[in-house]
C-alpha cells in the first residue's frame, strides 16, 4: 500500500474516533513529520478535526511546526486549520512565532485567503508572536502588500502592535509606505499608526521619505488634526527625510495646517527647516513676516505694514478698511482684521493676501471694538468686546472656507484684552469689565467652553503673542502705561514676570519664530515703537519704529508663503 493510499485511510479512520483527540495527538507524535502533514492536509479530514488535533498539548509542539513547515500540508490546508476557531489564537501564535518554522512558508500560509483577515489579525495581534517575527512574516515577498494592508487596518488590530511591527528593522521602509500608502489604507488609521509612540520618529520620517509614498497622501496624513503638532516637527525635522521631501509635503494642497512650524521646538530644528523654507523659496532665515493694520492717529487709518525681522523694515502694503480697535489673526497664509469702529461699531472682516498685496471683504462679524483674536487650526476667533455701551462676551468662530462666523459659548464680558493661542486652545486675558481686570480664560472649540485660568496682573489695552508652548502678555493700562510682560504657562497655569517692555497701550503683537514682537501705541503720544522680546534672554531689543505712529491697530503673522 502506497503512502497516500495510507494516509487517506488514517483520515477517514481519525474521523471515525474523532471524539479520541487526544489519543490521535499522541498517535501523530510518533509519525514522521511528512506522514502526519500528509495525513493532516487529507480533504476527507475534517479541517475542524485536524484543528483541534494541532490545538491539543499531547501532540509536541515541536512536531505541530514542522507539520506547518512541511510542503505535504498544502498552503490553502495551512489557512483553512489557521482559521479554524478549534485552533486557539493563542497556540497558532506560537507555532507562527517558532524559527522552524521558515518565514516565507508563514507568509504564504497567512496570505491565503481561506485564512480570513479577521482571524489573521487576531493571531498577528497576539504577544506569543515576537513583533520582530510577525515583521519579518508581513515583509516576506510572499505576502502581498493589499493584503498586509487589510490586516494593518484592521480595527481589531492595535495600533501599538502595528506600529511596533513596522518600526521593526524586518520590516522594509519600502513596504511600510507601500502599505500606508494603499487607498484601502484608511487615513484615520495611518495617522494613529505614524502617531503612536512605538513607531520611531526616524522610522517614521524614512518611511515618509520613501518614494512609494505618495506626496500628496503624506500630506493628507500629516494634515489629520488627530496627529499632534509636535510629532510632526519631530518627523519633518529628523534627518531621515530630506528637506525637499518635507517641502513637497508641507506645500502640497492637502495640508493646510501652516502654522504647526511655530510650535515651540521650531528653534530646535532651525537649521533643518531653514533648509525647508530654502526648497520653498525662502532665504535661510527670513520666512515670516509680521504684519500690522489699521488703527488711529488722530483719525481712523487702514494702513497696513509688513515687517521683515532680518532686513529690520516697516514696508507699506495695501490699506485696509480704515478702523480703529480691529483685532486680527492668521489662518495659513492670509492674514486677517475683524470689526472695530469707523466712527459707527462695525463687523467689518478682511483677508489680507500679502503675494497679491490685496484686502478681500468677507463676512461680517458681530459688530464690537476693542476685542481680541487668535486662530485654532484653520479657524481665526474674536471674542469679548465693546459696543459702545456694553462690555461684551460674544466668541464667534471664522470659517474663511464657508466665509461664515459662527456663535461660540460666552467669555466673561470684558473689553481691550489680549488673545493668543497655544496648541489647540485659544486664550483671552486681562481687560477691563468696568474695572481692570486680569482675568484668563482657556477656549476648548472641541468642547465649546472657557475655562478659568489663574489671573494675570490686570491691566487693559495690552497685546499678546504666542512662543512655543508660552502664551505672553505685554504692555498695557492700568492708572498709567505699562510695560509689564508675562509668560504665561498652561500646564503649571502661572504668570511668571518678565523684562518689561517700553510702557505704552493700545499697541499690536505678533510673533515670528522664536520672537515675539509688540509694535505702535501710544506712550502719551502715537508711537510706532517696535521690540523685539527673547524670552530666553529675557531681554526687549529696539527694532526700527514703524512708518506710522498710531494706536488701536491690530497684528498677526503670517507664517507660509503662497
Amino acid at each position: 500500500m502506497d503512502e497516500g493510499t495510507f494516509s487517506s485511510i488514517i483520515a477517514m479512520a481519525i474521523n471515525q474516533i474523532a471524539a479520541q483527540i487526544s489519543l490521535i495527538a499522541r498517535e501523530l507524535n510518533g509519525y514522521t513529520v511528512t506522514g502526519a502533514a500528509k495525513v493532516l492536509n487529507e480533504a476527507s479530514l475534517d479541517v475542524s478535526t485536524a484543528a483541534k488535533i494541532l490545538n491539543d498539548t499531547n501532540l509536541w509542539f515541536s512536531q505541530a511546526v514542522s507539520i506547518f513547515n512541511d510542503s505535504n500540508l498544502g498552503v490553502s490546508r495551512a489557512a483553512s486549520i489557521l482559521n479554524d476557531s478549534n485552533l486557539q489564537v493563542s497556540r497558532a501564535a506560537s507555532i507562527l512565532n517558532d524559527s522552524n518554522l521558515q518565514v516565507s512558508r508563514a507568509a504564504s500560509i497567512l496570505n491565503d485567503s481561506n485564512l480570513q483577515v479577521s482571524r489573521a489579525v487576531s493571531i498577528l495581534n497576539d504577544s506569543n508572536l515576537g513583533v520582530s517575527r510577525a515583521a519579518s512574516i508581513l515583509n516576506d515577498s510572499n505576502f502581498q502588500v493589499s493584503r498586509a494592508t487589510s490586516i494593518l487596518n484592521d480595527s481589531n488590530f492595535q495600533v501599538s502592535r502595528a506600529a511596533s511591527i513596522l518600526n521593526d528593522s524586518n520590516f522594509q521602509v519600502s513596504r511600510a509606505a507601500s502599505i500606508l500608502n494603499d487607498s484601502n489604507f484608511a487615513i484615520s488609521r495611518a495617522v494613529s499608526i505614524l502617531n503612536d509612540s512605538n513607531l520611531g520618529v526616524s522610522r517614521a520620517a524614512s518611511i515618509l521619505n520613501d518614494s512609494n509614498f505618495a506626496i500628496s497622501r503624506a500630506a493628507s496624513i500629516l494634515n489629520d488634526s488627530t496627529i499632534i503638532e509636535e510629532r510632526i516637527i519631530s518627523i519633518l525635522a529628523d534627518s531621515a527625510i530630506t528637506a525637499s521631501r518635507a517641502a513637497s509635503i508641507l506645500s502640497d494642497a492637502n495640508f493646510t495646517r501652516k502654522t504647526l512650524l511655530w510650535n515651540s521646538l521650531w528653534n530646535s530644528y532651525k537649521s533643518k527647516f531653514n533648509s525647508i523654507y530654502g526648497s520653498l523659496g525662502y532665504s535661510a532665515t527670513k520666512f515670516c513676516y509680521g504684519f500690522s493694520t489699521c488703527g488711529y492717529t488722530g483719525s481712523n487709518v487702514g494702513t497696513t505694514q509688513r515687517f521683515d525681522d532680518v532686513a529690520n523694515t516697516h514696508t507699506a502694503r495695501a490699506d485696509a478698511t480704515a478702523r480703529r480697535a480691529p483685532a486680527g489673526y492668521a489662518i495659513g497664509s492670509y492674514g486677517f482684521s475683524t470689526c472695530g469702529n469707523t466712527g459707527s461699531t462695525v463687523g467689518t472682516t478682511q483677508r489680507f493676501d500679502d503675494a497679491a498685496n490685496s484686502h478681500t471683504a468677507r463676512a461680517d462679524a458681530i459688530a464690537r471694538y476693542y476685542l481680541a483674536g487668535y486662530a485654532i487650526g484653520s479657524y481665526g476667533f474674536s471674542t469679548c468686546g465693546y459696543d459702545g455701551s456694553n462690555n461684551l462676551a460674544t466668541t464667534e468662530r471664522f470659517d474663511d472656507v464657508a466665509n461664515t462666523h459662527t456663535a461660540r459659548a460666552d467669555a466673561t464680558a470684558r473689553r481691550a484684552p489680549a488673545g493668543y493661542a497655544i496648541g489647540s486652545y485659544g486664550f483671552s486675558t486681562c481687560g477691563s469689565a468696568g474695572s481692570t481686570v486680569g482675568t484668563t480664560q482657556r477656549f476648548d472649540d472641541a468642547a465649546n467652553s472657557h475655562t478659568a485660568r489663574a489671573d494675570a496682573t490686570a491691566r487693559l489695552a495690552l497685546a499678546g503673542y504666542a512662543i512655543g508652548s508660552y502664551g505672553f502678555s505685554t504692555c498695557g493700562y492700568t492708572s498709567t502705561y505699562v510695560g509689564t510682560t508675562e509668560r504665561f504657562d498652561d500646564v503649571a497655569n502661572t504668570h511668571t514676570a518678565r523684562a518689561d517692555a517700553t510702557a505704552r497701550r493700545y499697541l499690536a503683537g505678533y510673533a515670528i519664530g522664536s520672537y515675539g514682537f509688540s509694535t505702535c501705541g501710544n506712550t502719551g503720544s502715537y508711537s510706532g515703537i517696535t521690540q523685539r522680546f527673547d524670552d530666553v534672554a529675557n531681554t526687549h531689543t529696539g527694532r526700527a519704529d514703524a512708518t506710522t505712529a498710531r494706536d488701536q491697530l491690530a497684528g498677526y503673522s503670517v507664517p507660509w508663503k503662497r
